[in-house]
């Protein structure tokens, strides 16, 4: 019995002491390594001393100890003139022309600057200026600095589709004067860019970087002050609690400053509105930094009001952040940079509160207010820039080895890394100080601590270092550990610091209320099955389908002298056309594209969306092994940072309907932006988008696998944020070749990719008798093949310039078209 109870007893212990054991190990695990600032940041510095091309990054100043400013300086233009509707004088700027402002200020330190501009008429992307100060600019952002338009709903009556669902109306562009604080374009700040200006007279250029003319008044450099503390707040503002509970619908915006905020109708009992026999429109959503949306809200009476948002953040395991402004000011500096985590595919009310769950209370005076939010990476844009360099010093690392090793990596076992960078041992060191600091950064906005994904991927980058700590003399033989295309130091840190800047943010409501309850953030069970329920009928017994069989089918005639489109339809079976091969490139030959088939479109102006690369002509593409490959490279090209190739059958291959299959594989990395695409060769009813774009397949390296397809008309483009488009997942299209596939018909366009539709455009399902701004598509079109860096959309959340070159690879193109379809009629009658 006693050696029973022993073997228990020691049974016991053991389990205890694994339990101990584990529990331990996971507390470890739940926190990061502590890194002290101070030693971060010498391992950033030493990294960013030994870069060929050093940077001086605008967070790196926010580390030093600056000086503010004392009180302001303001002054127009030199030059300036009166201008229409602004009481002031300014210029207008064309491309590439600047400003001069002459600024006295009585005290040196750090200043914002607010500017006074306008756009031009024809302006639909958002400006992007340069600045410099006493001649020279003090960090790199200075380079990029944003201008947004701003935009407002023509209508809050929203237009119905034939089946009475809701749409998105038309956005019209605010084209008065506005006043704002300058901000770099990638919003790593969420307060203003703070310049330096000595005392007495600065000046200040500012030079128009976008195509379209801008005109630019009165500047004012001021010294702010920053926000005070919610306890500094609350003892100013004193007040009854409210009564009343109100509510603000996300889709009644007053404002909005980018067209990426966009409208959607989401069938879940939680959203308002809702029924279940109609789409309406109840979500707005954005993910870009510096996305911001104004609401307007009247108060019955002055009182303290408590703040909820109703939203969803799908953004796995991460908080997002938004800045809260009240009347166009922060109200305190807990609502700068505001996390609201994750929720996975759930909503959520957010009650803003502080760290131990006690709701801010807001004062309000009584009438109107604004409420605005913007979206902030500040909280994270210095890990973002260590990241950024670490993958900067990775690529360079990787490009001293291969020039020392002539890239054979086989004999670098034979050679003694040590004794050709010496500094080998101490670089590692660093990118192993700087991914601790990460994690121990990062650790606070992940909802499953140590657990999460971001930080277990920074585990392996550790365990990567590790293995080259091991080897330094031998580092050319393990640098896949620093750079392999699978997976790696580089391709973990390109991840991360993308998926970082993407800030996913849906909003349902905004709450101000006192004592009552907040509505249900999810819907109930019961109310789930009864809506699936509900909606299963309505689309069993729906005459959606009967209406569309007996919607008349418009399209475009044949005949010149026709009115294109008024004809009836067309008397054709899809199911039943046959087509013939008419063109084809089949790429079974080497050296450069066929020149009777290809041509190049050649420059570097930035092509409509401010890309970064200059086209060449014949530098950047070529043909081998059965492929045609264009390849981006980082390399100066007339000024521009980038080099490319933009291919073109303008005039050697111009097609009428039919079907155009491409068989290509994507390039990869943040900035990329391959597309395969079709323009009018005759622009008969005028420039862009007047006589139409058809994009078969675009691709932009911070959306990795989805695939985008569109068309582009007067009535239906991007930058009125109508345009017609559709997305499609597709695992692998930078790691093998997938089909992209247009079948243009008189009527309709559909797009494929691997064979399957996933996107279809009928003019008359949004327009009963279309003109040619609804359907361009009655004239010959030719084919683009390009790859674009950067640009307002490919570089959206930047460019990873470790990841050049790249190629977009193409296997074949092939045209056909139907007899059947050459030789159709309209239907006048």
């Amino acid at each position: 019995m006693k050696n029973k109870k022993l073997t228990m007893m020691s049974v016991f212990a053991i389990l205890l002491i694994g339990t101990v054991g584990f529990c331990i190990q996971s507390s470890r695990q739940t926190h990061p390594k502590a890194v002290d600032e101070e030693e971060a940041r010498k391992a950033y510095q030493l990294l960013s001393d030994s870069l060929t091309n050093k940077s001086i990054m605008y967070t790196d100043l926010l580390e030093e100890g600056r000086v503010d400013g004392q009180g302001e300086g303001s002054a127009f233009p030199d030059g300036s003139v009166d201008m229409e509707d602004y009481e002031g004088s300014g210029v207008s700027l064309k491309n590439k022309e600047a400003a001069c402002y002459e600024v006295e200020v009585n005290c040196a330190g750090l200043y914002s600057i607010y500017l006074d501009y306008k756009p031009s008429l024809g302006s639909f992307s958002d400006y992007v200026i340069s600045m410099e100060v006493n001649g020279e600019q003090q960090f790199s952002e200075m380079n990029r600095i944003a201008l947004p338009l701003y935009w407002k709903d023509s209508t809050k009556f929203y237009p119905e589709d034939q089946y009475g669902n809701q749409t998105s109306p038309e956005l019209n562009r605010i084209k008065d004067w506005r006043t704002l604080p300058l901000y770099d374009s990638t919003y790593v700040s969420a307060m203003p860019l703070e310049i330096q200006l000595k005392k007495g007279m600065n000046t200040i250029t500012l030079q128009n970087l976008s195509s379209d003319d801008l005109s630019l008044g009165k500047l004012v450099a001021t010294a702010e002050k920053d926000a005070i503390s919610y306890e500094e707040y609350k003892g100013k503002h004193k007040g009854i609690l409210a009564e009343e509970i109100y509510m603000i619908n996300s889709n009644d915006y007053l404002y909005k400053n980018s067209l990426q905020a966009c409208y959607f109708a989401i069938n879940n009992t939680a959203l308002t509105p809702h029924i279940t026999n109609k789409k309406l429109i109840n979500v707005v959503s954005w993910n870009t930094p510096g996305t911001e949306i104004t609401y307007k809200i009247t108060t019955p009476k002055d009182g303290l009001y408590q703040m909820a948002f109703h939203y969803q953040n799908n953004k796995e395991e991460m908080s997002v952040f938004e800045t809260i402004r009240i009347d166009g000011k922060v109200p305190f500096e807990e609502l700068l940079n505001y996390a609201f985590p994750s929720t996975s595919d759930k909503w959520e009310n957010e009650v803003l509160s502080d760290d131990d769950g006690n709701p801010y209370l807001i004062y309000l005076t009584k009438g109107q207010h604004t409420i605005t939010l913007r979206s902030e990476i500040e909280p994270v844009a210095k890990v973002v820039r260590y990241m950024g360099l670490l993958s900067e010093h990775i690529a360079q690392l990787q490009a001293d080895i291969s020039k020392i090793t002539d890239g054979n990596t086989g004999s670098g076992r034979t050679i003694n890394m040590i004794e050709y960078i010496p500094e080998t041992t101490d670089y590692l060191e660093a990118y192993e100080t700087l991914i601790h600091y990460v994690q121990y950064k990062l650790v606070d906005y992940t909802d499953k601590g140590s657990r999460s994904e971001v930080i277990s991927d920074l585990n392996k980058a550790l365990n990567f270092i590790n293995k080259l700590q091991n080897h330094p003399d031998e580092i050319a033989f393990y640098k896949v550990y620093l750079t392999g295309k699978d997976y790696s130091l580089l391709k973990i840190m390109g991840n991360l610091s993308t998926m970082l800047k993407v800030q996913n943010f849906s909003l349902d409501m905004i709450y101000l209320y006192g004592r009552n309850n907040l509505p249900k953030a999810n819907p109930t069970v019961v109310s789930s099955v009864k809506n699936r329920i509900l909606t299963q009928i309505k689309n069993i017994t729906s005459d959606k389908q009967t209406k569309v069989q007996d919607q008349p089918v418009n399209g475009t005639a044949l005949k010149e002298e026709e009115d294109p489109m008024r004809a009836k339809g067309y008397n054709y079976e899809e199911e039943n056309l046959t087509y013939k091969l008419v063109w084809s490139d089949e790429f079974e030959y080497e050296g450069l594209p066929d020149s009777d088939k290809w041509g190049y479109d050649v420059g570097g102006n930035g092509w409509g969306n401010n890309e970064l690369q200059y086209y060449t002509a014949g530098e950047n593409a070529w043909v081998e092994d059965g492929k045609l490959i264009l390849e981006a490279r980082k390399a100066d090209r007339e000024g521009r940072e980038y080099s490319s190739c933009r291919l073109i059958t303008k005039g050697k291959g111009d097609w009428l309907y039919g079907r155009i299959d491409v068989r290509a594989k994507l390039p990869k990395g943040l900035g990329t932006w391959p597309a395969i695409w079709m323009l009018s060769t005759g622009q008969e009813y005028g420039n862009w988008p007047a006589s139409g774009e058809i994009d078969i397949m675009e691709h932009v390296g911070y959306n990795q696998d989805t695939i985008h397809a569109s068309i582009h008309t007067q009535a239906y483009y991007h930058s009125i944020d109508t345009q017609k488009t559709a997305t499609k997942y597709v695992k692998g299209v930078s790691e093998d070749f997938h089909l992209y596939t247009l079948i243009w018909l008189p009527d309709k366009i559909k797009i494929l990719v691997d064979g399957e539709v996933y996107f279809t455009f009928k003019p008359t399902d949004y327009e009963l008798n279309p003109t040619y701004k609804e359907w361009p598509f009655n004239k010959k079109m030719y084919l683009l093949l390009n790859l674009a860096v950067g640009g307002d959309w490919g570089g959206a959340k930047g460019v990873d310039a470790s990841v050049y070159p790249q190629k977009m690879e193409v296997d074949y193109v092939r045209v056909y078209q139907s007899e059947e379809i050459s030789n159709l009629h309209p239907i006048t009658d």
